[in-house]
């Protein structure tokens, strides 16, 4: 589990291209939160042909729409094994994972610990623990400074892959709370082709 973020080699995404070298590819492009929501079907599909962990993405970024953004792949350990994968929402393509520009992440790993192990070490980490979407517990963990903040962030697991979100929300704290569980629902639903919550099992 990682939860601070490393400093690490990226790729642009652009144009539903993933860079295969260590550089960040030229003639970068910026996406913005209505081309997210209309092609992160074709995005997931490009993420998911270098890794064995299911690539779960929110439909809708909380950001407003006429907002440009970049998207970076992490040339991790992870993605090098293919057992992970990671990109990161930023406001510059030199970026670099820079507090300054970082608005956000997506990740998705293989963990290897018993669900015991798991939840117990997640519940010492986490604000709250959180019921997402098809009863799964999620652990919550408001923003934090350290040398750095820390965006507010969720993990949770399904099987054996664990997946988080980090995202800078506008607004109050309960405000990106709603907003990072709502990336959440959406990014297990999607997996699923669901796009609404069902109704709870009574």
């Amino acid at each position: 589990m990682f939860i601070a973020r490393a400093n690490r080699t990226v790729c642009i995404l652009f144009a539903f291209t993933l860079c295969g070298s260590s550089t960040v590819c030229a003639d970068e492009k910026p996406w913005s939160a209505s081309q997210w929501h209309h092609d992160i079907a074709e995005l997931r599909d490009r993420l998911q042909t270098s890794s064995v962990v299911p690539v779960l993405l929110p439909s809708q970024l909380p950001i407003a729409k006429t907002r440009r953004f970049y998207l970076t792949e992490s040339n991790s350990q992870h993605k090098a094994d293919g057992n992970g994968w990671e990109i990161a929402v930023e406001n510059d393509s030199d970026c670099g994972g820079a507090t300054a520009c970082y608005i956000g992440m997506f990740k998705g790993i293989q963990v290897l610990t018993t669900v015991e192990v798991y939840r117990a070490d997640m519940i010492r980490f986490a604000d709250e623990t959180v019921t997402l979407a098809d009863h799964i517990d999620g652990y919550y963990r408001g923003k934090s400074c350290g040398g750095s903040c820390t965006p507010p962030q969720i993990f949770w697991r399904q099987g054996n892959f664990e997946y988080q979100i980090q995202f800078l929300v506008d607004g109050t704290a309960d405000t990106s709370k709603r907003a990072i569980i709502d990336m959440a629902n959406s990014a297990i639903l999607s997996a699923a082709g669901r796009t609404k919550l069902q109704t709870q099992d009574k």
